[in-house]
């Protein structure tokens, strides 16, 4: 127990999660030993001074570093896409000043070929991550954190290579020109791409929609390099060697078959962990191994659920961060899973096997429903057929044909490797149907997490009739805790953080409506499919009421599309049906009525040749206050509503009109309006400047109260009953 305490403690000097506490209630509650406090505060202790250990030595309170010069050594093999280049560089000077920090840099266009472990001189802009407000979105501090990055970076020019790898990025240069060699035998594309990433943990050749099918049947796991595969390789090599030195009496009289197995065994384990990059997972699985192999060297025989909590104190003590990877929980939930069933239940082989997938499938849905708001179902019947498959023929082969490249390049290992990816990715495809039982879900906080895990494991350890109902009971109000709902007349508004475009998520008590969706990336994707789809899903919405595309502009209707793919969109407003051959036009003057808020449209003539004058102008207003969202609509626009409308344009809160632009928030429009708070969607450091500070001074001198996406991230208001 006092290891898991320490783990707790560091857990939550990370997280700042406190619902941890609750764990250390119960455990000093059951034990009622000092040692469990002790333990838990060194946690805390131990994690603090780590932190000091590896901060980066280059420190700033800038959010952005604008064209500096970074030079440093690529730190891992880069991932190269048709849109992108990244990889990890580690600097050692800014702007000719040492430091000594990791970044996770990006190339998006004049990309020059990098290679793992070679010193570039680069120009590039520095970003940190702005802080995310919201609840169930993906927080990118916690994967910096994870892999001790510093900053995000972008390259804007290499300027030139300073030297090639030394002798010690020797291993790398390896693992990259059998990847190249891999290149040169199998056709580029997922099926190259997944063999490279079961042997050498380089997926990026895997295409987009290729990973959403294995995310739907729940395979992810088998081609994402992980504890499986090196337990896969580690037990295979043990069992073969512990055969082959049992064959020659003499060595046993030196060496038991079983220590002797357990030393190559870790050995091929340990190249296999260098051989696909020694990725967290995979570095997990391999000190675990290790704890095991020390069974066979020590007098006093450990249990497994000692080797499985040892296992966690080495992981956590040499890399605490590891604590906010989703991945380790899923890692040591599944292995102890795995213990308590095969303690539980003594079955024959096949029907052993089964129950052990199912209760993993069961005992993993609470983490991957927190994590990652899904649970795949069809992944029971769907891993049935896919873990012999890759496991038996598609790892053993890939990797024997890779040894045998350079000195067997004809050997049939790779063709085998090759089609068993083909049969593989043709039976996710034909069993991807199943994936309908599958569902989106969100365990709302760690203390709800903890609530469920406790019932599931109380109703395993101890399965009392009369307690049953106890552990139901609190795993259903984990799953559908109490949820504060607004009341009639009361307005909430989540400004979302779509970088330099739009997107604004309304409710009332019974009512949502979406006004813009954020813009389209031109390699593909949107914000939408970022930020506003997972929020939704997280928050179990089957539909929207209503959806507004206030213009053309690609930056306020770049994820439409995705949006309607997702969600029943009962009514949809835009600023031309013409345009969109769909929508009743915002032009009419339309207005309504939900839950005794009232939204009305503010009708605008077509002025000028901007079609940011053309935006759906739309006021959301209730006794206790009331909201103007303007869209872009620029000073002649402005005007024009301040001549036909005047007062009925006040509101609390503003969306500042523009983004901030400088031929926006005219001192007129403001006095008219009359707004205290007043938002900005803008990104960080945004190409066009935004917002201008003539604009920022105006509101200043107006007295009206700034808040900007570009620096605060996602903004939430609310207009509730006073």
């Amino acid at each position: 127990m006092e290891i898991l305490c320490f783990f707790a403690g560091i857990a939550l000097f990370y997280s700042r999660a406190f619902e941890i506490l609750a764990f250390i209630v119960v455990a000093y509650w059951y034990q009622n030993k000092a040692s469990i406090v002790i333990c838990f505060l060194l946690g805390s202790v131990f994690a603090y001074a780590h932190q000091l250990w590896t901060a980066p030595n280059f420190v700033t309170k800038k959010m952005v570093l604008n064209h500096v010069v970074l030079e440093g050594v690529v730190a891992n093999i880069p991932k190269v896409t048709q849109q992108k280049t990244q990889f990890k560089f580690q600097v050692a000077t800014i702007n000719e000043k040492k430091a000594d920090f990791l970044v996770w840099m990006s190339c998006y266009q004049s990309c020059p070929i990098m290679h793992v472990g070679e010193s570039w001189l680069v120009l590039a802009t520095l970003k940190k991550p702005k802080p995310n407000t919201l609840p169930y979105q993906i927080n990118p501090k916690f994967w910096m954190l994870s892999n001790h990055i510093s900053w995000f970076a972008v390259m804007h020019k290499a300027l030139k290579k300073i030297a090639q790898p030394s002798l010690a990025w020797g291993f790398q240069s390896f693992r990259f020109k059998l990847a190249e060699d891999l290149a040169n035998h199998i056709p580029k594309g997922s099926i190259l791409g997944l063999i490279q990433g079961l042997t050498l943990g380089m997926g990026s050749l895997i295409e987009t929609d290729l990973w959403e099918l294995f995310r739907r049947t729940g395979t992810t796991h088998l081609v994402v390099i992980s504890g499986e595969h090196l337990g896969l390789i580690a037990g295979f090599s043990f069992l073969l060697f512990r055969f082959l030195w049992s064959l020659i009496p003499i060595f046993m009289l030196y060496i038991p078959a079983q220590r002797a197995a357990a030393c190559i065994a870790l050995g091929c384990a340990i190249f296999y962990a260098f051989l696909t990059g020694l990725g967290a997972p995979v570095e997990r699985a391999l000190i675990g191994f290790g704890v095991l192999v020390l069974r066979y060297f020590v007098a006093n025989k450990f249990t497994i659920w000692q080797a499985w909590r040892y296992a966690l104190l080495c992981i956590v003590c040499l890399e605490p961060h590891i604590v906010v990877n989703a991945g380790f929980y899923l890692s040591f939930s599944a292995v102890a899973v795995l213990i308590i069933t095969s303690k539980r239940f003594s079955l024959p082989k096949i029907q052993q096997m089964l129950t052990l997938q199912f209760a993993c499938l069961i005992g993993l849905i609470p983490i991957t429903l927190y994590a990652f708001s899904y649970a795949s179902l069809s992944g029971f019947l769907v891993n049935i057929l896919a873990i012999p498959l890759v496991g038996l023929v598609m790892v053993p082969t890939s990797l024997i044909g890779l040894l045998l490249i350079e000195i067997f390049p004809w050997s049939g290992f790779l063709w085998f490797a090759k089609v068993s990816a083909q049969i593989f990715v043709f039976t996710l495809q034909k069993l991807d149907n199943l994936s309908s039982i599958n569902f989106n879900f969100t365990i709302d906080g760690m203390f709800h997490l903890f609530c469920i895990m406790l019932g599931i494991g109380l109703f395993i350890v101890m399965p009392v009739k009369s307690l049953v109902p106890l552990y139901f009971a609190l795993i259903l109000f984990a799953i559908f805790p109490p949820k504060e709902k607004l009341a009639l007349q009361e307005i909430k508004a989540i400004v979302f953080d779509v970088g330099q475009g739009l997107a604004i998520l309304v409710e009332t008590k019974n009512h949502m409506l979406l006004y813009d969706t954020g813009g389209a990336f031109y390699q593909g994707g949107d914000w939408a499919s970022i930020t506003i789809i997972p929020y939704l899903i997280a928050r179990r919405v089957k539909h929207l009421d209503a959806m507004v595309i206030s213009h053309q502009d690609l930056d306020h209707r770049g994820g439409m599309s995705s949006i309607e793919k997702n969600f029943k969109i009962k009514d949809l407003w835009v600023n031309d049906p013409n345009y969109y051959h769909k929508g009743e036009s915002c032009h009419n003057g339309a207005s309504w009525e939900w839950d005794k808020v009232y939204f009305r449209f503010f009708a605008l003539p077509k002025i000028g040749l901007s079609r940011n004058n053309t935006c759906c102008v739309l006021q959301i207003k209730s006794p206790y206050g009331a909201i103007l969202i303007p869209g872009d609509i620029e000073k002649s626009a402005e005007d024009y509503l301040v001549q036909h409308y005047g007062k009925d344009l006040e509101a609390n809160y503003l969306i500042v009109p523009h983004h901030g632009s400088k031929t926006s928030s005219s001192i007129a429009f403001l006095q008219t309006v009359n707004p205290t708070e007043a938002f900005i969607s803008s990104g960080l450091n945004n190409k066009f400047h935004f917002p201008h500070s003539k604009t920022l001074a105006t509101y200043k001198h107006l007295h009206i109260n700034l808040h900007n996406t570009g620096t605060h991230g996602p903004i939430e208001m609310k207009i509730m009953a006073k």
